[in-house]
């Protein structure tokens, strides 16, 4: 009984610190006004950065552990208006959110002008 009790409470102290980290991440958020996810399937898909629905998108490759980044020129060609100037605050933002993996390599940035490996985006 001692066991199911301990148990039981050492799950419910785990929950805590998974909700509390998740309410420190969304008044975060909120607070500076942008938001950095991902979203994909096993082998690639995209790191999306939303500020305030302005939004963006990287390609990834899990498979090299990589994101793609447009060269500076590629950048001020492809991004939306309000995105050309201001490419080395937002990928130092996203590399805030996407960078350190808990198991397995770090995520990788390499800037690139291979058109396949580039995101349109909505402009």
């Amino acid at each position: 009984m001692r066991f199911a009790s301990l148990l039981v409470s050492l799950v419910g102290v785990a929950a805590l610190f998974i909700l509390a980290d998740v309410i420190r991440k969304k008044l975060k958020s909120e607070r500076e006004c942008y938001r950095v996810f991902t979203r994909g399937g096993a082998e690639d898909g995209t790191v999306t950065y939303d500020e305030g629905g302005r939004v963006l998108e990287l390609y990834f490759d899990r498979a090299k552990n990589t994101i793609y980044v447009p060269t500076d020129g590629k950048w001020k060609e492809i991004m939306p208006t309000w995105a050309k100037d201001r490419k080395d605050q937002i990928i130092g933002r996203t590399k805030k959110v996407v960078g350190r993996r808990w198991i397995g390599e770090d995520w990788k940035y390499e800037e690139t002008g291979n058109e396949k490996l580039l995101m349109s985006q909505r402009q």
